[in-house]
């Protein structure tokens, strides 16, 4: 049975040596999709989101993309971004053209992941 990085055993009985590679997968999802969205956030703001009182359109219109993302499943948030209903009143802070920069951001991490 695997031991975690607390030092606490694993509920399943996984080998050490597959559980360490899937936490090492996990551990470098979290760490993109954190800076994936310390970036959009930070991009937003300097865009004046705030001022728009726009931040809970874009982050409703974004919701399931953002629990995909914040439970480590890279490809479900991808899929997700394709179910978000862009409205004209949601731009600069969220357009089709930023989804699909999103879209290729998010790829380009996946096909790196080990």
């Amino acid at each position: 049975m695997a031991i975690n990085g607390l030092g606490i055993q694993t509920f399943f009985p996984i080998p050490q040596q597959e559980y360490e590679e899937c936490a090492e997968i996990i551990q470098l999802a979290f760490n993109y999709w954190q800076q994936m969205m310390i970036t959009f956030a930070a991009e937003n703001i300097a865009m004046g989101i705030t001022q728009a009182n726009k931040t809970q359109l874009i982050a409703d219109a974004l919701q399931e993309v953002m629990t995909y993302g914040a439970a480590g499943s890279l490809w479900q948030a991808y899929n997700a971004l394709s179910n978000v209903k862009i409205t004209p009143e949601m731009a600069p802070f969220l357009t089709e053209a930023r989804i699909e920069w999103m879209r290729n951001s998010m790829i380009t991490v996946i096909a790196m992941l080990p």
